[in-house]
């Protein structure tokens, strides 16, 4: 008797699953009870277990998407059965190759648009008909937001958890969608429904495509929890062990490129390519914060120059700042110091002159007359006297009364 592998359904989105794997090769012998496939929809897998043992046929290759309740496999409970469907398979007319040209580009090779990937593809066109389609781009003054994950780092041991700006973000859209109900909600049909659960997706970057899985509840979590909510979904994601209600029921999305680098992102179709390109012929330029001048200040008159240097100059820890500039690439790393520990040493680059309309860093103000403008200004500046001249370590050569000189291009 044999025995059919039928696929069942996996998410409520989707009437078509694809094979994601076969556990067993084809005529190998399979126990009851054991995985023979795995299947994906909408990026959730789950895998499907013998119903019998027996030598399996395998009728769907892996990685084709097939509607559900297709029949994958059959499991024959003996080897002339087995037999029997190999012959029936191989009789059957194979299908038309593809051609390798297309409107004169030769082809090198393709992939099937299937699971996660077309998830995806789907989700966007449907977006079209469903959202309003707006984009909105702004500019903030992180410099609180920092400093305050900075404490957070400091209480690790206490929280029992590493909090990161995710977490952060999670915490505060959670807090504005209580304040702002109407952006807690949807359009589905002929009406707007908003929602009492606040459910935030966070999209996770997984291999061969992107994933949403959604924090529950986010409002009514401490910080620590939901830090915690948050690393676990995107372990599970990355390892593949979503299930259905992990990635359902979400009312606001948010996703990170941080990790991209670059500013913001504008993508669309070739077709639109000239327009967008007028669009955006200027690139706007960032304003940097004055925690961001001030480390920049010290690195152009000292380096190349370490952080823990610049953090016992400014009196601060100055980690998130130069994050924020080496991504802008006004600063760079140069090698390392010989201290203990051996600490990245940075300086200021080219773009960092282009920035400040800069030939070298020769054109810089000399020291004396730094101090001479905040001393004029000292009702609008904060000099700091106690600031050791030592520290700043620029290189001298007498110029006459005109005192020190910048340091050169490094």
């Amino acid at each position: 008797m044999a025995y059919r592998i039928t696929l069942p359904r996996v998410s409520a989105n989707t009437n078509r699953v694809t094979l994601a794997e076969w556990n067993a090769k084809a005529g190998d012998r399979v126990e009851e009870g054991s995985v023979v496939l795995t299947i994906e929809a909408d990026g959730i897998r789950q895998n499907i277990e013998a119903e019998a043992s027996g030598f399996l046929h395998i009728s769907v290759e892996a990685q084709n998407e097939v509607p559900i309740g297709t029949v994958a496999g059959i499991i024959a409970e003996t080897k002339e059965e087995l037999r029997g469907l190999e012959e029936r398979k191989a009789a059957a007319t194979p299908a038309e190759a593809a051609s390798d040209v297309d409107q004169g580009r030769r082809l090198k090779f393709t992939i099937p648009l299937t699971g996660t990937r077309k998830a995806i593809a789907e989700h966007m066109l449907r977006s079209l008909s469903v959202s309003a389609q707006l984009t909105y781009m702004g500019e903030f003054d992180a410099s609180e937001l920092i400093k305050l994950r900075e404490s957070l780092i400091a209480q690790e041991e206490a929280l029992g958890i590493r909090v990161t700006y995710t977490d952060l973000m999670v915490a505060a859209v959670a807090k504005i969608l209580r304040e702002y109900p109407l952006f807690n909600a949807s359009l589905i049909d002929d009406e707007i429904r908003v929602w009492q659960d606040i459910n935030i997706g966070v999209a996770v970057n997984v291999e061969n495509g992107l994933i949403v899985p959604v924090v529950r509840n986010a409002d009514q979590k401490s910080l620590p929890e939901l830090s915690q909510a948050v690393r676990t979904l995107m372990t599970k994601a990355r390892e593949r062990k979503l299930t259905l209600e992990d990635i359902q029921g979400g009312t606001f999305t948010i996703s990170n490129f941080g990790a991209l680098g670059g500013g913001y992102q504008f993508r669309t179709i070739p077709y639109y390519q000239p327009w967008v390109q007028q669009v955006f012929k200027e690139k706007s330029t960032k304003k940097v914060s004055i925690q961001g001048l001030e480390c920049l200040a010290i690195i152009a008159y000292k380096q190349p120059v370490s952080r823990p240097d610049i953090d016992a100059i400014r009196g601060v820890n100055s980690e998130g700042v130069i994050s924020t500039l080496l991504e802008r690439d006004l600063i760079s790393v140069q090698g390392r110091s010989n201290a203990p520990g051996r600490p990245l040493l940075y300086s200021v680059t080219q773009e960092f002159l282009r920035y400040f309309g800069l030939n070298s860093t020769s054109d810089l103000p000399r020291l004396k007359e730094l101090k001479e403008i905040l001393q004029a200004h000292s009702e609008n500046y904060a000099y700091r006297e106690d600031v050791p001249e030592e520290m700043i370590n620029i290189p001298k050569e007498k110029n006459g009364d005109d005192g020190e000189k910048t340091a050169s291009d490094s």
